[in-house]
């Protein structure tokens, strides 16, 4: 069985700005988390029909480097991994306005 990793771009003003956005597409809640291999602070969820949902800034702190440097333009990642039907969130998500970089399946 197959495994998807999509990485998308929002356009917010801060990682609050995304989290309520998300929230508001998904009806999920995100967590606000702490990790030096994200460069700081990040918001996650878990669910079984999303699988495993980030939200980070593409500039780690700690390594002075953007997370994904193939896309500089964007200030704030979401990387979704494993969701139960990837066709059917990406169009959810990009009908709030997220715009889908990478997807990697596996």
């Amino acid at each position: 069985m197959s495994r998807t990793f999509d990485t998308y771009c929002i356009e917010a003003i801060d990682l609050e700005d995304a989290r309520e956005r998300l929230e508001a597409v998904l009806s999920i809640r995100l967590v606000l988390h702490e990790s030096m291999f994200w460069g700081g602070d990040y918001y996650l969820a878990k669910s079984d029909s999303f699988g495993e949902i980030t939200i980070r800034r593409n500039y780690n702190s700690y390594t002075k480097e953007l997370s994904e440097p193939n896309y500089p333009d964007c200030q704030i990642i979401v990387s979704v991994s494993v969701p139960l039907d990837p066709d059917a969130l990406a169009a959810q998500l990009a009908e709030g306005g997220l715009r889908l970089l990478n997807r990697a399946v596996i």
